[in-house]
């Protein structure tokens, strides 16, 4: 999924840079950089626990670390390829432009390997019980 996002994010910043409206590219207009910038930021943030869950892998990575990366990941790359086909216009949702193939994908990972509200339970009944993998977070009060 996180490539399917980051596919996503290099179609529509190449499409801003190529498409003209109004005698500018639509890369030039500041609601286009903001929504861009967010699909950045969203996939960065989304890395980072994804990276966070392989780092405990022993040889698996712990559940609730695991379930919280697939949830961030997956609505991460759900919301990064809605937005691409938004800058895209009506033709991302034709086949002529990859970011219709990747926004499917993306909608599949929400659903396949366990829904994110089967997973969001888990992670709940992990935390209520105080199942922290790495750092004691849940021992210090914080919840």
């Amino acid at each position: 999924m996180q490539r399917r996002a980051e596919g996503a994010l290099e179609e529509a910043v190449k499409y801003a840079k190529d498409r003209s409206v109004f005698g500018r590219a639509v890369a030039d207009f500041q609601g286009m950089r903001w929504k861009i910038a967010e699909m950045y930021r969203d996939i960065e943030a989304a890395r980072s626990i994804l990276y966070r869950a392989c780092a405990t892998a022993d040889p698996f990575p712990d559940p609730l670390l695991a379930a919280a990366a697939k949830v961030t990941v997956n609505e991460m790359a759900l919301r990064v390829t809605s937005d691409a086909i938004q800058v895209h216009g009506g033709y991302g949702f034709t086949d002529e432009f990859p970011v219709s193939r990747f926004y499917r994908g993306a909608r599949y990972g929400t659903l396949g390997g366990g829904t994110s509200e089967t997973l969001r339970d888990l992670i709940g009944k992990r935390v209520i019980a105080g199942l922290d993998p790495v750092d004691g977070i849940l021992g210090l009060g914080a919840f």
